[in-house]
Order: C-alpha cells, then structure tokens, then sequence
C-alpha cells in the first residue's frame, strides 16, 4: 500500500514539473488565468482632442486675493481720467500709459501725453511701476522693422535711452498685428531688448492677444504668438483677456467669458509661461447690440469656431462704464447675470427697438480676481483705467 501511495506522489510531482517546464519554456501553453480574455482599449481621440483635456487638466494653485498684483493700462486718449482712476485706486502697482507708437524705421513716435510730468511725479511718489506702452498696431510697419537690423538697433537704442531718462520701471509691448514669417526676427528682436533691459536692471512686458491651444486655426497675429518662447523672454506676460465676442458678429455674446478665461490661463500655464509671470488682462467696457439672436454657449472649441463677424453696419456700440450708468439713468433695463460669461446682460427699449447690452458689474470683477487667485498667477490688468463709473475695480 505504501508502495502505491509513493509511485502516485511520484507520477504527480512528475506531471506536474513537466507542465512547469512546459509553461516557462514554451510561451505558446498559458494556465487558464493567463488565457482569459485581456482587452486592450484604443482611444479615438484626436490630437485636439487630447490637447484640450491636457490644457483642461492643469491644476490650480491657490493664492489670496491679496496676493494679486494690479496692473492697468491708461490710452493717451484720457490720460487725465486715467491719472483720476490712479489716484483713486491705491491697488494698482502698474501702470502703462500708451506714449508712444512703433515708427516703420524703427523709431518711436511720441504724443501729447508722451512724460507727462504730472503722471510721472504722482507714480514716482506713490511707489507705482511706470512702464509705458509701444504700440504697432500695422503688420506692414512692423515687418519692415523687423527685417532690418539696423531699424531693430534703433528701436532698442531708443527704448532703453527713453527708459533711462525718465527712470521707468521697464516698458510694455503691445504688438497686436503680425505676419507669420516674421515669427523669427520678432522673438529675435525681443530677446536683443531684453538683453539691454537686463544691463540697467528693467523689466520687459508683453501684452498678447489671447490664445487657447495649438491645434486651433488662429489669424496670422495669433499663429505668431509662441507662448513657451515669449514665456521664456518676458518679464510680465499679459494676456487680452477680451474681444472674444467682436462687434460685428451676427450673435450677442460676451466679451471675456469665465470659463475662455480660464482656458486661456490653463493654456499658457501649459504652453510653460510661469504662473508668476502670467497677468490676466480684464475688460471694464461695455458692448451695446441692436436686437439679434443671443449664444449663451461658447464656441471657442468646436468646429463652429467664435462668432461670426459680418453684421456690418449693424455692429455694437462699444463705451466704458460711465456710460453704462448713463444708460440705466435715463431706461429701464432689465438684467441678469450669465454664469459661464461672468458678465451682465441686459435689455432695454430704445425708440420703440429693443437694444442689448453686456457689461461687467462688481461680481464681474470679483469673480476674475479670484480666477486668478485660483491659479497663482501673477495678477490682473485693466484695460481700461479710467471712466469706470460706479464700476469697481
């Protein structure tokens, strides 16, 4: 009995070797475990598609409100109101008053307002950075700048020499007009400035037209635009966080809805500009419509693309906040507050037509600030200081 009981143990320690000789040397046999079923899943997903969930998955980083810095920009239109909104408004660190225009040889082009000594001796004795803006506004003068070293020379030779001699805090650049090929020289150019701007220990801006992915069809302005490199170069980042409804569309809609805003801010954060470099730029002006269909839905990432823009002579009516007081002085409006917008619609009657308009209030402003709280960026910035009415700041 015993005898059996061994040649059985024997027989199955045997088959059983065998089968595991067999399995670790022969990856065609499996165990019943390894031959179940293992699905693999493939994603249909597009490159679009996965650029918007990783821009969309950029995660907060939570700061107070108070720890925001504020910026504004002053148009030589209404320094003198601007300089009014200065004064009254002890949170704004930075501001840039528009004093002079890119020439097409390089040279800088002044106004009326161009060291006005009142402003710089009212920013000097409060403590508040005075960086003016360059603007260039024409991709025909730019180009031709840009494509020759010695008008590029002269406008950095000037731009520092206007820096030094009137003891500004660095300058901004408003460049809102480009043609794509000119992508090279211009980031050229900006890194020369910033070189000279690092000799005398002065900060460069750049305020850029809003961008929210890379697998977008964007105008030629907003293809130039390289946020990683412009990241890379600037000191202060703003982006124009506005005009995302244009005035000529055939739809109402808003002017700097939250949730773009907040792709927006994702998108840059993603593309590697610093979160401590990154200002939002946020609107105070209002756009009043002649009565047409309202999109309460945001477009900027279907194939619909942003709102049309060829209403023609029926385009909005844009004016700051002052006149937005105005109007509810002298009509009936009735209003309300668009979540995904952050902003105010309203309604009223004009001779016998019904007009629209959209306008930032107070919870308008809050909920930016605390958008860019959310996010640890750097701060916000008005476009505009000046004529804001009862429009908080």
């Amino acid at each position: 009995m015993r005898l059996i009981i061994v040649i059985v143990l024997f027989l199955v320690i045997g088959v059983a070797s065998f089968f595991a000789y067999q399995k670790y040397n022969n990856p065609n046999i499996k165990t019943i475990e390894e031959t179940n079923e293992i699905k693999i899943y493939t994603s249909n997903k597009t490159d679009f598609d996965l650029e918007i969930d990783a821009i969309q998955s950029i995660p907060k980083q939570q700061k107070d409100i108070g720890e925001l810095k504020f910026y504004g920009w002053i148009p030589d239109w209404d320094m003198q109101d601007g300089l009014t909104t200065l004064q009254n408004n002890s949170l704004i660190t930075s501001v840039s008053p528009f004093w002079f225009d890119l020439n097409d040889n390089g040279s800088l082009a002044t106004n009326g307002y161009t060291n006005w000594s009142t402003f710089i001796e009212y920013t000097s004795n409060n403590n508040i950075d005075l960086v003016p803006t360059i603007t260039a506004f024409e991709r025909d003068k730019l180009n031709r700048v840009l494509n020759s070293q010695e008008y590029v020379n002269r406008f950095i030779n000037e731009t520092i020499e206007y820096i030094q001699q009137n003891n500004y805090q660095g300058i901004d650049l408003d460049f809102e007009s480009f043609y794509v090929n000119d992508q090279k020289p211009f980031l050229d150019m900006l890194a020369q400035l910033k070189e000279r701007l690092n000799t005398i220990n002065k900060k460069l801006y750049f305020s850029a037209l809003a961008k929210w992915g890379n697998n977008i069809s964007y105008a030629q302005t907003r293809a130039t635009l390289d946020y990683k490199k412009l990241g890379e170069i600037v000191d202060v980042f703003i982006i124009q966080g506005y005009s995302y409804t244009p005035t000529n569309s055939n739809t109402i809609g808003p002017i700097g809805p939250l949730d773009w805003l907040e792709d927006i801010i994702r998108y840059a954060i993603k593309e590697g500009v610093p979160r401590e470099k990154i200002v939002l730029g946020i609107n105070t002006y209002a756009q009043d419509w002649s009565d047409r269909p309202i999109q309460y839905d945001l477009l900027y990432y279907t194939t619909e693309g942003l709102p049309d823009n060829d209403f023609g002579s029926e385009a909005a009516v844009a004016y700051y906040h002052n006149g937005v007081d105005k109007l509810f002085s002298n009509y009936s409006v009735d209003q309300k507050f668009i979540e995904n917008w952050g902003e105010m619609l309203g309604s009223y009657d004009f001779n016998g037509q019904k007009r629209w308009i959209v306008y930032s209030n107070k919870d308008s402003i809050e909920v930016r600030k605390k958008l860019a709280a959310d996010y640890g960026i750097n701060g916000i910035s008005y476009w505009r200081l000046g004529d804001e009415g009862s429009l908080s700041l």
